[in-house]
């Protein structure tokens, strides 16, 4: 678990055993195109900061799920 700004939060991480792309809601970076984030499913809201791996350029990700 970490803690952010006196928040409790919990991430994780695991091996996805289907390789394949499983839908269309990708995440792009905004300055190459670069595809960053394969959103599978979401329920409520989050902001994911995240580095490109082709041109470094950070990007703040909202997501909002319902």
């Amino acid at each position: 678990m970490s803690y952010f700004c006196g928040v409790m939060i919990k991430i994780e991480a695991n091996k996805d055993d289907n390789q394949g792309s499983e839908g269309t809601n990708f995440v792009r970076c905004p300055s190459c195109r670069q595809v960053l984030v394969d959103i599978k499913k979401i329920k409520g809201y989050g902001l994911v900061r995240s580095k490109c791996r082709r041109c470094g350029t950070y990007v703040n990700i909202e997501i909002v799920g319902t």
